[in-house]
Formats: C-alpha cells, structure tokens, sequence
C-alpha cells in the first residue's frame, strides 16, 4: 500500500486533527525566555532572596563562598544545606549549589564565577 493509498484511506477530518496533535505538541516544545528563567531557577523563590540580599550586602564586587554562606546562614536560607553534620560538608554543599547557578539568571542577575574551584570567587552580573 502506498502512502498516497494511505493518505486517501484516512478521513480528512482525522488528518487535521492528527495535525492540529503535532502543531500543539511542537508549541509545548517552544519556550519564551520567561520559561527558560523559571527553569534555569529550580530553587525558586528562595534563591531569588539569597541573590537580592546578596546584592544588597556585596553589590556586584567578587565575593568568596565563606562570604555568600554566612549570608546565607544569617539569612535563614538553605536550611537543607546547613543541616549538614559537620562544616565541611556545609561547605562542599553550598559550594556545589553555588556553581550548579554560574551563568545562569535569577531575579535580574546572572551569578558569575571567576578563579579556579577552590579559589573561586562569585559576582553578580546584570542582566540587561
């Protein structure tokens, strides 16, 4: 059976639905930049506050983790992280957390990274 056999067997109105399923499929894949921003933020709302208060405390100068975990710490944010059981695993958590958000928005800011893992410093870049 050929496909031109095939296209005249199925009714015209099935055809345009099937289509009418594809397109609709097609626009789910599409995304605006506000739903790209909401994805690249899976901590939500609470890492919004940690970055305005970060601007608030350090403007957009670079900033050392030990910094930016204090802030955090004072801020009563990321309460999954400090509950750790020894400072050291606190800080390998938020250092991971911190670098899985390098150059990625949240809020009005990207997080930017400068130096290597273990000298890394952070500062906030506007986005515009």
């Amino acid at each position: 059976m050929s496909r031109r056999d095939l296209r005249s067997s199925v009714p015209r109105r099935r055809r345009l639905f099937i289509l009418y399923q594809r397109l609709n499929s097609l626009r789910a894949l599409r995304t605006t930049e506000a739903d790209w921003r909401k994805r690249a933020n899976p901590g939500g709302s609470e890492l919004e506050d940690f970055v305005l208060a970060w601007h608030e405390a350090f403007g957009i100068q670079e900033v050392d983790p030990q910094s930016l975990r204090d802030l955090a710490r004072s801020s009563h944010l990321f309460e999954h992280i400090f509950a750790k059981r020894t400072e050291g695993a606190v800080s390998v958590a938020f250092g991971r957390m911190l670098s899985r958000h390098v150059d990625r928005p949240v809020a009005s800011w990207y997080i930017r990274r400068t130096g290597a893992s273990n000298h890394a410093k952070y500062h906030l870049k506007e986005i515009k």
